[in-house]
């Protein structure tokens, strides 16, 4: 992992290097017209994106270098494949093992086994509505599993619900658990349900209410899967800001960051371990205080040591780069498409960083494409961390916010 200790003080990988891009039709690549969303395995040798306008996936070998290598690509309707249409969210399983991507157009899931060498799959089966399954699966976005594994869940934006799945750990077999619906039986927050983050332990879920401009925080049954209400999170009530229109949502130690895509804003929140529950630290916006990239906010991403926050700007075709300095966000790098010999960002959507934190890797909905950046240490950064450190106390707490 890129980081390291000068005397006593912490320097951050704040700013990111342009390494090339892949272009759908392009070098052989296939399965990203209209790329959405985009997962990493956990072993960190493979990516997968997803193509909502072609109904596929996509999979791409992580070089060391940084730099994708296209492998292969799957399409709805095509060897036997289901599921895809309108593919959107996808992850791979805490064991390696398994891929699932949502397919929006055809309100189902997507199952594949994967070769963690060549990181190939083999569709197993698609899950969709059923009397003896879920009935309010429409319009599935994103899909998370808790660290465990055990369990798998589905946010559908346009039935404002999010649906459970018991995951067998040795098959990757789905099997309906539950379903949680926006205003019933006790349930805020989820009109239009979107971004979807788990913390660490697997006990709360976090879940983007886009067309009500909230968070909701969920707690899941270790057992069951099953999800209870915790609390919700509003734009404009209780001093929360940033959060308009409430897309996406990653969450790293004591922290949370949600951007909003009608704010064009970047959100901060402070968790409490115990109970779930979150406090607004604060908010950025595009345009403002010399922040720029932001404009139509979507997609976040932090790195592993939780000090370098990137988010996709859709209507800027931008992703915008933080540093966490404490309890604090400061802007740190624009990379836009066209500038600088980036390209591949037109439309930006997802992001995610690599394991390792080395690099970060965004998908170009408009351009058909996947970014690839590296992660670059930068003399500001440190220097700046250190005129905020201004005593070995401000160095003890900084230190102690570290997650």
């Amino acid at each position: 992992m890129k980081w390291f200790w000068m005397a006593v003080g912490l320097s951050a990988y704040a700013q990111i290097g342009y390494l090339g891009s892949a272009f759908d039709g392009v070098a052989g690549v296939s399965g990203i017209d209209g790329c959405e969303w985009i997962a990493r395995a956990p072993n960190d040798k493979h990516v997968y994106a997803t193509g909502s306008s072609a109904g596929s996936l996509a999979v791409f070998e992580r070089l060391a270098s940084g730099d994708l290598a296209f492998v292969a690509s799957y399409f709805d309707g095509m060897g036997g494949v289901d599921g895809l249409a309108g593919a959107q969210g996808v992850v791979v399983s805490p064991d390696d093992l398994d891929v699932y991507v949502t397919g929006s157009a055809e309100d189902k899931v997507a199952h594949f086994m994967r070769d963690t060498f060549t990181g190939e799959l083999t569709f197993v089966a698609a899950y969709g509505n059923e009397l003896s399954g879920p009935t309010s699966m429409i319009g599935p976005v994103r899909v998370a599993l808790e660290p465990g594994g055990k369990h798998l869940y589905v946010s559908c934006v346009t039935s404002g619900a999010v649906v459970v799945y018991r995951r067998d750990t040795v098959t990757g077999d789905l099997t309906y658990a539950s379903t949680v619906i926006d205003n019933v039986g006790g349930f805020d927050g989820l009109e239009g349900a979107t971004g979807l983050a788990f913390e660490s332990s697997g006990r709360f879920l976090h879940v983007c209410g886009s067309s009500e401009s909230a968070i909701a925080v969920l707690e899941r049954d270790s057992m069951t899967g099953a999800l209870s209400m915790v609390a919700v999170y509003r734009d404009g009530l209780g001093g929360v800001d940033g959060i308009g229109g409430a897309s996406d949502v990653a969450v790293s130690g004591r922290y949370l960051y949600a951007t909003g895509f009608g704010d064009s804003g970047l959100a901060m929140f402070r968790r409490t371990l115990a109970t779930g529950l979150l406090s607004f630290i604060e908010a950025e916006f595009d345009g403002v205080g010399g922040v720029d990239g932001l404009g139509g906010a979507i997609g976040v991403a932090v790195s592993p040591d939780g000090l370098q926050i990137v988010a996709s700007g859709f209507s800027d075709n931008a992703l915008a780069v933080f540093e966490r300095l404490g309890e604090s966000l400061t802007f740190r790098q624009l990379r836009r498409d066209g500038e600088s010999g980036v390209d591949g960002l037109e439309g930006v959507v997802g992001v995610v960083a690599s394991a390792d934190g080395d690099h970060v890797y965004a998908t170009g909905f408009t351009d058909d494409s996947v970014a690839q950046f590296e992660t670059l240490p930068t003399l500001g950064s440190i220097i700046a961390t250190w005129a905020d450190l201004a005593s070995i106390l401000d160095l003890v707490s900084f230190v102690s916010t570290y997650p």
